[in-house]
């Protein structure tokens, strides 16, 4: 059906009218609660990893609370806090809330539905989070905190071979006690060593400084978390930073980056980034519309070797046995690593900048082949669009008209030939020419359907028309654009008369304004006109009266939540005036704010859209009328097959037969159901070169001679002759099948002798198809033969006369050729 394909885009641009106005774009409420201070080096690497993945303003709002409870944690702290957060948030209703560590989380267990209203959870940095955790909480899924001790005490034993004592440095908050209890849980596995395992925890300031200034040379510290002394002296990871650096000559490792540098080398740790960014694209995929319950939490941490490079040579470690995949910070780059990806981003933009230019040209190649089938398709469409009153044109991509209907040509007063290859600016004046040259390529640009108005000036006379532009297509390509133009002169110059008689009154044609409640109190003198009442007896009322009974239930409940929101309401409804007249109005819903940017009012404005109404009234009717030419097309195409037959003295059954065999044939044999069709539609056409040999020949009832013979041969060739020159796919499988359907397997047939698979598969199929109908059919030579006898020529003539395979296709779907038969047989 390539060759309707104008029609196709033609009825898609009348049918397919965008709206004018864009829906307006909801932004998602995110919360981010962390547990701790914002000083804190781990809760700023976490927030920094979820602002990594809600980097767009335009689609997020943040909301960041940090609860401070590593210096706050008694129970009075957290009743403050969720009044704070009741009362701070009472009117923003959040899509996604994001949680770091132990305490956030375990405050959104118990506050969640109280709060927030049971809002998805998002968690990250949950010490050694366990299944039995979750239980209950179908709306929490995050990523757990981990941190592999074992792993740091065997880097420790691996890096310090001669160690005595470990010293581990945690304090007694809730993270702390958890941490302690894995800590003693791994040390088991070293007591076989000779090795000491202490903890820094229940110590005062003084104490602990006390405790730092006297280890041993072969001591190593292991730090974890640790941000308040006993005597609740709070510490930040940079006052605990400067303690250490200060106090301490052993190595140091550790299980978090902010701590590094100075005396500490760096371990097997948790990155707060990660822990962050990994959550941030678990909620990123709720607020895609992932649900949170059919999602798994994360329970293996992402964790990394990191050392401080300066530190690794200062304590003289060999780098050699450092983990493999270890991040070094502080260490110089080689110039390749400095500008690796400089140099990547180079290869990869020269590759691209190859790859662009390859596709450019390939693009032009197909736009030029394009054009050329859309020029020939566009000869075929000329008489359709010919009755068609509207005028349409066509241009290419170059903006130049490639073809018009008379209508067209009626309006700019030119005939057709002195409009084709022409632009705009050859046409009408410059001015109004570039203004459609833009919109053009407007339309080209962004591919959606351009409708405006215009004024023009054409044949000395002034006319104010509305475009209506599309694209049309080939073969995926944009080919041109297809245009078609309505007058609307008169009734804009009636508007333009209205518009000027209404300024005296008020701005707007038809408007009204309703309060908070849809009660009315302002109408204009048009409003009232249009549905027959007085001012006097529409003020108050409230705005559904005029529709009642008439709004679909979807559209009304869709109205009532917009603008119960404030928001922007448009679309199409029906009405009832005064005298009980149904009206069809396009209606704009709109709320007005004061400058403080308070609610005033609703304001509506209608638009009469009987226009449009009439616009698809006639695209109906276009498209019933194509259905019908396509119908007549298929039709002819047909009873020009049957024209042989009839000067063979057969029967016009005979080419239905051979059609419905021959489409049996080709769908068994694996062709599909677009090739199928192709060839039951063309196989009537096989001895189409009949109508060339002489009755005398044709209707012998005798055997002809070897002369009359070679001239019958001769009609497969007449018949291709005749047929071969079309594009049309269903001419051009005709012209196979005329050529080759006397071909024989064997290589015995005429017109060429080709042989086997030379056979184009439909002379194959069609040969099967006609020799089984034929000579089950009476003809002036002949009587029709018994299907017995029919059957053992078939099975005689397998890979001789036919294709092997189709004899086998035919006798496995036998019942199906002799029901068809029997529906068209001759009477």
């Amino acid at each position: 059906m390539q060759k309707y394909i104008f029609i196709k885009f033609f009825l898609l641009f009348v049918f397919f009218v965008s709206s004018l106005f864009a829906q307006e774009h909801n932004k998602s409420n995110v919360l981010f609660l962390h547990s701790y201070h914002p000083s804190s080096i781990w809760t700023q690497e976490i927030n920094r990893g979820m602002r990594f993945v809600f980097d767009d303003p335009d689609k997020y709002d943040i909301y960041i609370e940090y609860m401070d409870t590593k210096r706050f944690s008694s129970s009075e702290h957290y009743s403050n806090l969720k009044n704070i957060y009741k009362e701070k948030y009472k009117n923003i209703k959040f899509d996604i809330i994001l949680a770091s560590d132990n305490n956030a989380f375990n405050f959104l267990k118990k506050y969640n539905s109280t709060l927030f209203k049971e809002v998805p959870v998002v968690f990250c940095g949950v010490n050694y989070l366990k299944k039995e955790q979750l239980e209950g909480y179908d709306n929490f899924v995050g990523v757990s905190e981990e941190t592999d001790l074992k792993a740091n005490y065997d880097l420790i034993l691996k890096l310090h071979p001669n160690v005595k004592t470990i010293y581990n440095l945690i304090d007694s908050t809730t993270t702390g006690k958890t941490v302690k209890k894995q800590m003693q849980g791994i040390i088991k596995n070293y007591e076989n060593k000779n090795l000491k395992f202490e903890f820094l925890d229940k110590l005062t300031m003084k104490q602990l400084l006390n405790k730092l200034k006297n280890l041993t040379s072969n001591s190593v510290i292991l730090h974890n978390t640790y941000f308040k002394t006993e005597d609740n002296k709070f510490l930040d990871h940079f006052s605990l930073k400067k303690l250490l650096n200060k106090n301490v000559k052993v190595p140091i490792y550790t299980t978090s980056k902010g701590l590094l540098g100075k005396n500490i080398i760096g371990g097997y740790m948790i990155t707060g980034f990660s822990q962050g960014k990994t959550a941030a694209n678990l909620a990123k995929r709720i607020l895609d519309g992932s649900n949170v319950k059919d999602m798994s939490s994360i329970y293996e941490s992402p964790n990394n070797y990191i050392f401080d490079y300066n530190q690794i040579k200062k304590f003289n470690i060999d780098e050699k046995i450092l983990p493999s995949g270890s991040i070094f910070l502080n260490k110089e780059l080689s110039p390749f690593e400095i500008y690796f990806k400089e140099i990547v981003s180079t290869i990869v933009l020269f590759i691209m900048m190859i790859i662009f230019i390859i596709i450019l040209l390939l693009n032009i190649n197909k736009r030029k082949k394009a054009e050329i089938k859309i020029r020939k398709q566009l000869t075929f469409q000329q008489n359709l669009i010919d009755n068609v009153n509207t005028p349409i044109y066509y241009k290419n991509t170059n903006k130049e008209f490639i073809g018009c209907n008379k209508a067209f040509e009626e309006m700019v007063g030119l005939p057709r030939e002195k409009v084709i290859n022409k632009k705009s600016s050859d046409l009408i004046n410059k001015k109004t020419a570039e203004l459609i040259d833009e919109k053009d390529n407007i339309l080209l640009d962004k591919k959606q359907i351009e409708e405006y108005e215009i004024s023009i000036e054409i044949n000395n006379s002034k006319k104010d028309l509305i475009l209506y532009k599309n694209l049309f297509y080939e073969d995926g390509q944009v080919g041109g654009i297809v245009g078609a133009i309505f007058d609307i002169t008169e009734s804009k110059s009636l508007s333009y008369e209205l518009n000027r008689m209404l300024k005296t009154l008020d701005k707007n044609v038809i408007i009204a304004k309703t309060d908070s409640e849809g009660k009315i109190f302002y109408v204009s003198k048009a409003f009232c006109q249009t549905f027959g009442y007085a001012e006097d007896e529409l003020i108050g009322k409230n705005y559904t009266f005029l529709a009642e009974g008439l709004i679909d239930e979807k559209v009304h409940d869709d109205l009532d939540k917009t603008i119960k929101n404030k928001k922007i309401w448009q679309g199409e409804l029906l009405n009832r005036s005064k005298s009980g007249e149904l009206i069809y109005l396009y209606v704009i819903i709109t709320p007005e704010y004061d400058k403080n940017g308070d609610f005033v009012n609703y304001t509506t404005i209608f638009q009469d859209i009987t226009t449009k109404k009439q616009i698809e009234k006639a695209k109906n009717e276009i498209e019933n009328l194509n259905i019908e030419i396509s119908d007549t097309q298929k039709e002819v195409v047909f009873r020009m097959g049957a024209i042989a037959e009839v000067r063979s003295k057969e029967t016009g059954n005979h080419v239905k037969r051979v059609a419905e065999y021959s489409k049996i044939l080709a769908l068994k044999y694996g062709l599909s159901e677009k090739e199928a069709e192709i060839l039951r539609q063309a196989s009537p056409m096989h001895d189409i070169g009949k109508v060339a040999i002489s009755d005398a020949i044709l209707k012998k009832p005798g055997k002809l001679t070897e002369e009359e013979f070679e001239i019958m041969k001769t009609h497969t060739t007449i018949g291709y002759e005749m047929l071969k020159g079309s594009d049309r796919p269903i001419l051009k499988a005709a012209a196979i099948v005329a050529h080759e359907h006397q071909e024989k397997w064997n290589g015995s047939g005429y017109p060429r002798g080709l042989k086997e698979e030379n056979i184009h598969i439909y002379g194959r199929i069609t040969a099967v198809a006609d020799v089984f109908d034929a000579l089950g059919s009476s003809r002036c030579y002949k009587n029709a033969w018994e299907d017995e006898k029919i059957f053992e020529l078939f099975r005689k003539e397998k890979a001789k006369h036919f294709d092997p395979k189709l004899i086998d296709i035919f006798f496995d779907n036998l019942d199906e050729f002799l029901e068809i038969r029997e529906k068209f047989k001759d009477f």
